[in-house]
């Protein structure tokens, strides 16, 4: 998201006549901070003699022309006298800036359209195609180049809730030295019902925004993003159509972007451009049903230092999570034995055991014994994979590794010395790059299958 500073005047939705001067700053890296002069409450909370607390939800403004909205405005700073208001600065730390629109209440921030691009996404779109024509004469060496400054727009998904779109837009530039042809592309989502901001950030953004990381395997962000209201609009003067206005959209983000290995990457546009609806539809479901597994492995993805406990930990539980929402649940023993079996062994708890908490602990342990360890579900998990050519690993090796992931994350949580003493991190590290191949086979195989 690109950088800016801008001055002009600001005040809060409920006191429009009470306006300051101030200066809007944002960076990727550090998000929004407005700093204005004077109070934009006539009777801010006292925190001392020297101190105002003025957080806000909503700061309007009116900066180069255009209206801001400053949205969960928190103060992070005060030089403000309650003798000198008009001579003071108070800093506030902006968690969304909304360039473009005043919205008067935090509830009418909607939105039925949003417009999406994030870095790397040119990796994902290996074989995008920039439709321009290419021709180069020997006779007079020349190269003409020519190109329909148009853009290109392909639906790529439709549920009852939304549609999703990839489009692709050439940008020709020029000057005195040099010409420039740049292909733009970008997601846009129209959604069948207006949704609030929140929900759009929780929802359908915050899936795109994990589909690609994990697809390229690196952390993504966005780098540009507007929303747009239905209700938000102006009518060309000449053809009479009507177009939606953009309302830029500015967060704290991350403004680096990591080296893309194509050895890494789990699937690219070009893998599912055949079949884009189901495999999008797949992608929506599983981002909902599989949500702590995607969330566990998308965290590897974006930790900024790599701790191997954490990420070995982190695929483990992906993994049974896994297990535990796409298999049906079966036991060691038939159902009517077992519980003939636990009513026996609770009865004896209840009659030994005068302590109340360990005998509820106990009690509870005594139903979850007859379901699979994590072992059985690893072993499970790798069968599958197996029977439906997503893995070739041969059985021994199946065997092994259940065992072996299994006996690292006991190693690790149930703490007991002499085998933590054991722990060989080289090892680790490979079972840690084993479960990593299990979690993508298993994405892989809920994406590829319907």
């Amino acid at each position: 998201m690109k950088s800016f500073e801008i001055t002009g005047t600001w005040w809060i939705p409920n006191k429009p006549e009470n306006k300051v001067h101030g200066t809007l700053k944002y960076n990727a890296s550090n998000g929004g901070e407005l700093e204005v002069i004077g109070l934009l409450q006539e009777s801010p909370q006292v925190i001392s003699n020297e101190n105002v607390f003025q957080n806000e939800d909503l700061i309007l403004g009116l900066a180069e022309g255009r209206p801001i909205t400053c949205y969960k405005c928190r103060q992070i700073h005060s030089s403000l006298f309650l003798n000198h208001v008009s001579e003071h600065k108070i800093v506030y730390d902006i968690e969304f800036i909304f360039a473009g629109y005043h919205f008067l209440e935090k509830n009418d921030i909607l939105f039925d359209e949003f417009s999406i691009n994030y870095s790397n996404l040119g990796s994902w779109l290996l074989d995008f195609p920039i439709y321009f024509d290419e021709r180069f004469n020997i006779s007079t060496n020349e190269v003409n180049i020519s190109f329909k400054n148009q853009k290109n727009e392909m639906k790529l998904y439709e549920s009852p809730e939304f549609v999703l779109f990839l489009i692709s837009d050439l940008k020709y530039s020029r000057s005195i030295n040099s010409r420039s042809l740049n292909q733009i592309t970008y997601f846009k989502i129209l959604s069948m019902n207006t949704l609030h901001f929140k929900d759009w950030m929780d929802g359908i953004l915050f899936d795109m925004k994990k589909f690609i990381t994990l697809s390229l395997d690196v952390p993504i962000y966005p780098i540009s993003i507007e929303g747009k209201r239905n209700d938000h609009k102006t009518i060309h003067d000449f053809n009479k159509i009507e177009r939606l206005l953009p309302i830029e959209i500015f967060y704290k983000t991350n403004h680096s972007i990591e080296k893309v290995y194509p050895s890494n990457v789990l699937f690219s546009y070009k893998d599912i451009k055949e079949n884009t609806p189901l495999f999008f539809n797949n992608w929506f479901r599983i981002s909902r049903d599989l949500s702590p597994m995607i969330n566990l492995y998308i965290a590897n993805i974006e930790q900024s230092i790599k701790i191997l406990e954490f990420q070995f930990l982190n695929l483990a539980e992906a993994i049974e999570i896994y297990h535990r929402r796409t298999f049906d649940e079966s036991t060691y023993v038939e159902l009517p034995l077992f519980d003939e079996l636990s009513a026996a062994m609770c009865e004896i708890v209840k009659n030994k055991i005068e302590n109340n908490d360990a005998r509820n602990t106990l009690i509870k342990k005594i139903e979850y014994m007859n379901q699979h360890s994590l072992r059985r579900r690893i072993k499970d998990v790798l069968r599958k994979l197996k029977k439906y050519d997503y893995l070739d690993w041969e059985d021994p090796e199946c065997k092994l590794l259940g065992d072996k992931i299994s006996e690292q994350r006991d190693i690790l949580t149930h703490y007991e010395k002499e085998r933590a003493d054991k722990l060989d991190y080289k090892e680790l590290s490979e079972y840690t790059m084993q479960a990593r191949e299990i979690v993508r086979k298993c994405i892989s195989y809920e994406l590829l299958n319907d």
